[in-house]
């Protein structure tokens, strides 16, 4: 459950972006992980119709909830193979 309020540019029956079925799970993803790539978030926003305002409102509610974006994917790195160095 999010604490986060509806922001003041919505419509009293408009829901906040990051309800939207096709978020749901891209948010749910970036909150294990802490993170999601721009090219998750383009991927998924493709896929619905939202405006710059709610682009904004995303971007809002994911630092919101620690959620950061990065350019690129992360790469685990593994200490054990500097052992074989």
């Amino acid at each position: 459950m999010s604490t986060t309020t509806k922001p003041e540019g919505l419509l009293a029956d408009e829901a906040p972006i990051w309800e939207l079925d096709e978020l749901r799970q891209l948010i749910a993803g970036g909150q294990e992980r802490g993170y999601l790539t721009i090219e998750q978030v383009t991927a998924c926003l493709e896929e619905v119709d939202v405006t710059k305002e709610q682009v904004r409102e995303l971007h809002s509610h994911l630092e919101e909830q620690g959620i950061e974006h990065c350019a690129v994917k992360r790469v685990q790195f593994d200490e054990s193979a500097l052992a074989l160095v």
